[in-house]
């Protein structure tokens, strides 16, 4: 008698259990009713902050200006071009001024500088130091110095479009979407700022000295895409 009914106990607490997982179940697939969508923002940019790199070179003026000259031009032409000397740093501090022996009873003196400029005044420094006989100049970095701040503004522009995408789509069947259940955020940044226009060399042609030239450099395409799922309601 007592195996008996301890069967059907065991039956009965079997089937409650059954009931009740398959109650919750329902339950949590309702509260889960949603919509996912995608979207992206992009936006094309140019570097902010470009690094000069500039060879002072004795050989280079055939012993006509010594290193301390050729760096006095240099800082001029860094200050007609509307730039702090703040900005003008030894491109290998440790080094310092290097002296090549070339042959005997010869030797040259070079100094290698970074200059921190922006797309605003490279023209100006590329003229005014081309003005003042130093032609061994060239580009060697450049950033984005606000890439983090524009990639934030592209997250808020794609989960804005995804949101209004969702409402769109989810009104069309009489339904509607409140609060976002996950959002995930992909960022495609590739970095590639290359210059159309990398140095000036003393064969410009005459037209390209008495001009400033323009320096163009290739945007970087900052992209950011998102995907969202948002509760769906009746």
């Amino acid at each position: 008698m007592k195996k008996i009914l301890l069967t059907v106990l065991a039956a009965s607490a079997l089937i409650l259990a059954s009931t009740a997982l398959h109650a919750q179940q329902m339950v949590v697939e309702k509260q889960t009713d949603y919509i996912e969508v995608s979207a992206r923002a992009y936006r094309d940019v140019s570097p902010d902050e470009i690094n000069i790199k500039i060879v002072l070179d004795e050989n280079d003026t055939k012993g006509k200006m010594t290193i301390n000259q050729l760096e006095q031009a240099m800082f001029a032409a860094v200050k007609k071009a509307g730039i702090d000397t703040k900005n003008v740093t030894l491109a290998d501090a440790a080094a310092g001024v290097k002296t090549y022996v070339l042959w005997k009873n010869q030797s040259r003196t070079r100094k290698d500088y970074l200059v921190k400029t922006d797309v605003s005044t490279l023209s100006a420094l590329y003229k005014a130091l081309d003005d003042n006989g130093i032609y061994n100049i060239a580009i060697a970095s450049t950033r984005i110095t606000k890439l983090e701040q524009i990639t934030d503004s592209l997250r808020i522009e794609a989960i804005q479009k995804a949101k209004e995408r969702a409402t769109m789509l989810a009104g069309a069947i009489g339904q509607t979407v409140k609060e976002a259940i996950l959002i995930n955020s992909y960022d495609n940044n590739v970095y590639d700022a290359v210059p159309m226009y990398t140095a000036r060399t003393k064969s410009l042609n005459a037209a390209m000295v008495e001009e400033t030239p323009d320096v163009e450099f290739r945007t970087t395409k900052v992209e950011v895409n998102i995907s969202a799922r948002f509760r769906l309601y009746p």
